[in-house]
């Protein structure tokens, strides 16, 4: 059954090719789909060669021999501790789990952990199907991405640059605009009714007659009436008509003003018109510089940021302006910065072109709308829009007392108890899921503990385990194959002879192996004995190869919890199904680059002895030369047009024709 692609590939700038795959995708979809060529994805032969040339090492395979064939007369603690031998002193030399890691991976089975190691590896291949395969990847990727996702948004939301500039959850859920007021309703209200008279992208200059008269002769030529009465109290008719792009002095500010403060009746309403301005209770021009003019219904509810946090704009429902702002405001809305290329219209300025109480509320609002996120980018009916029906976290209190934006509780949780990958922060890679199949961890692990137990074979380290009659192995051997005698229970006894390990007599295999005998103590005792003399002559190299097993270990583990977690159930996995999904999804695997991601994984279980193993890793370079390329704007012939034309049906038109169009007028 065909399938969509988990991630469509990207398509080629400038292009209107159809399609999402390339020619080297679909060599590499016959290979996997197909077995074009061979077989293409199979488990990494680095990982397969290093758990084989460690299991092929004398002193490993022996014990293995003697723990397959125990197994077979022994029991209970007998048995537990042959196949658990030295698990907590030596496991890299018996092959065996770690006793911290048997509550995860169970008891040492008779094959031993590679053995656990190589099931874990066939059952992420799909035991050679590459349909399970395919399902299982794309389990373990979604959980990758959606847990990472998580992870990451909790580290960046409380990061420096984040807690630094952090207010309340109510400014970081509307864009800053709680900031100026949680009435939100009426403040929308009143911003849509000022039409066009402010221009946000102006917003230094607010409260300016400048501005207004930019917002005016930018959307038409003036009108008569206002043009007349500006050039009659002395401003040059060069300057209106360069409104746009010619600052005025404020000189010709302060005459504008008083202009503005004379147009009213039928040239106002024409001017509010233009603007599209419904603001009741505009009596002139000027009165829309007058934020308890502008702002009627919303004005008493505004507050603008200060060196003292928000701070009230107006004290009272009478439009009194708070004066702690003339020296709490932000310093760039108060005076012209030294030294800066900066606007004409702070504070300072404005007070001497408009009341001083009218500059001072302007230069606050325009603090405010300033910290609004993109707020230069938009425009006031979109901006109106928008805020009419914001909410606040009004009545959760909880919410509310936050300091940060995340308390520290719940960054605990998502750092430390939610999900623990090796990547950065803790995020989990596709390695620490599956990576044991590509040899993440394994190969190099398995190969240094292999290195070690060999080096300290040749060097004579094991003689007392595996030499001649008296290595403690060959008595085991000896002991199971009945050399020694039989025990049967009915009086036939079992007699280790004296200078052997476990020397003694013994009426079952059990006791011959965990004593106590007549008079020997048993062979595993002994073994512990020769092992613990072992690692006393040889502490350095036993602790660097116990600590290689150890993290082969824990990625087993790690991959059977974090399986577990992405609700992964072998058992559910459908066999002989179509890996379709991993041939359109691989050139959105290959842009994951990460160590230990999915490129990485996918390019070390590619069989690159064959075609479609080799158009696996093509496709995933391919896609990543086709984000470059984009990013440059060169265009491609990457992906195939996968439409064809097709036969069309012979469907009645719905048309008229000219003639019959014409004979349907009415004259």
């Amino acid at each position: 059954m065909w399938s969509w692609p988990r991630r469509r590939q990207p398509q080629c700038v400038g292009t209107i090719m159809a399609g999402f795959l390339s020619s080297v995708n679909l060599i590499a979809g016959a290979g996997i789909l197909g077995n074009v060529g061979g077989v293409p994805i199979s488990a990494n032969s680095a990982v397969i060669s290093s758990i084989g040339n460690y299991s092929n090492l004398a002193v490993v395979t022996q014990f293995a021999n003697v723990r397959s064939t125990g197994n077979a007369v022994l029991s209970g603690n007998a048995e537990s501790g042959l196949n658990n031998l030295a698990a907590n002193i030596f496991p890299a030399l018996t092959n065996t789990v770690p006793t911290a890691y048997q509550g995860s991976l169970g008891s040492t089975p008779v094959g031993g952990l590679t053995s656990i190691v190589s099931g874990e590896i066939d059952r992420i291949m799909g035991n050679g199907d590459i349909g399970i395969f395919d399902q299982l990847l794309g389990q373990a990727d979604s959980f990758r991405i959606t847990s990472n996702q998580m992870i990451n948004s909790t580290v960046n939301a409380n990061d420096a640059a984040a807690t630094s500039t952090y207010t309340s959850q109510d400014v970081t859920m509307t864009g800053g605009l709680s900031q100026i007021t949680v009435a939100f309703r009426v403040f929308g209200e009143d911003l849509a009714a000022l039409g066009l008279a402010i221009d946000l992208t102006n917003l230094p200059n607010l409260g300016s007659p400048e501005a207004l008269l930019r917002q005016i002769y930018t959307r038409t030529n003036g009108l008569p009436e206002l043009t007349q009465a500006l050039t009659q109290a002395g401003i040059d008719r060069s300057v209106i008509d360069n409104i746009d792009t010619v600052p005025m002095t404020d000189e010709q500010q302060k005459i504008a003003f008083e202009v503005m403060t004379k147009i009213t009746r039928n040239p106002l309403i024409q001017i509010l018109r233009l603007l599209k301005v419904t603001t009741r209770g505009i009596s002139n021009l000027a009165d829309l510089l007058n934020p308890v003019k502008a702002f009627p219904d919303s004005f008493n509810t505004l507050t603008a940021p200060t060196s003292n946090g928000l701070r009230a704009i107006y004290v009272n429902s009478s439009g009194a302006v708070n004066t702690n702002l003339e020296t709490e405001l932000p310093t760039n809305v108060l005076y012209p910065l030294q030294g800066y290329v900066t606007v004409r219209n702070t504070y300072s300025q404005l007070r001497k072109i408009i009341p001083a109480d009218w500059a001072l509320a302007n230069k606050a609002i325009q603090a405010g709308l300033e910290q609004v996120k993109s707020i230069f980018n938009t425009n006031l009916p979109s901006l109106s829009a928008a805020v009419v029906g914001l909410e606040s976290n009004q009545g959760l209190d909880l919410i509310n007392a936050l300091t940060d934006p995340l308390p520290t509780s719940v960054v605990g949780f998502y750092e430390n108890s939610f999900v623990s990958g090796t990547g950065l922060n803790g995020t989990v890679l596709l390695a620490d899921i599956i990576g044991s199949a590509a040899g993440w961890v394994v190969t190099a692990n398995v190969s240094s503990a292999a290195n070690t137990i060999s080096t300290l074979s040749s060097a004579g380290a094991f003689n007392t385990l595996t030499n001649g009659t008296n290595g403690v192995y060959t008595v085991m051997q000896n002991a199971i194959d009945g050399d020694y005698g039989i025990p049967d229970g009915m009086g036939n006894v079992m007699t280790i002879p004296g200078g052997l390990p476990g020397a003694g007599t013994y009426s079952t295999y059990d006791l011959a192996f965990t004593g106590p005998g007549s008079p020997g103590t048993g062979l595993l005792p002994a073994a512990y004995t020769l092992i613990n003399n072992i690692i006393a002559n040889n502490s350095s190299e036993v602790a660097n190869s116990t600590a290689a097993w150890s993290n082969v270990a824990a990625q087993i583990s790690g991959e059977y919890a974090l399986l577990t977690q992405a609700g992964v159930e072998f058992a559910n996995l459908i066999p002989g199904q179509q890996a379709t999904a991993l041939v359109n999804g691989l050139a959105s695997y290959g842009l994951d680059t990460e160590l230990g991601g999915s490129a990485w994984f996918l390019e070390s279980v590619s069989n690159v002895s064959t075609l479609g193993g080799q158009a696996i890793i093509s496709t995933m370079r391919e896609a990543r030369n086709q984000v470059r390329l984009q990013s440059a704007g060169v265009q491609t012939d990457i992906v195939v047009n996968d439409e064809v034309p097709q036969p069309q049906a012979p469907l009645s038109s719905g048309q008229y024709t000219a003639s019959q169009a014409a004979s349907q007028k009415i004259i």
